[in-house]
């Protein structure tokens, strides 16, 4: 489960979350599903044998695409 910094730190810091104590970057915090279909699809093209070249192109020219088109943050 992520944190707050004022549950971490004892005070009333900035909201900040947190995952395995690494802080989370902005666009998981607000995307995450995005995140972790993304980080699926490369896995699986990983898997089947592409190049990892490769398998970054296409995830960016599919899914990266998606993703930009949001909302910005």
């Amino acid at each position: 489960m992520g944190k707050l910094a004022a549950d971490r730190f004892g005070g009333a810091a900035a909201k900040e979350a947190f995952r395995s104590d690494n802080p989370l970057p902005t666009a998981l915090r607000k995307y995450p599903e995005a995140h972790i279909r993304m980080r699926d699809e490369f896995s699986k093209l990983m898997a089947s044998g592409m190049s990892t070249f490769d398998v970054r192109k296409r995830v960016d020219a599919t899914l990266g695409v998606e993703f930009r088109s949001k909302e910005p943050i």
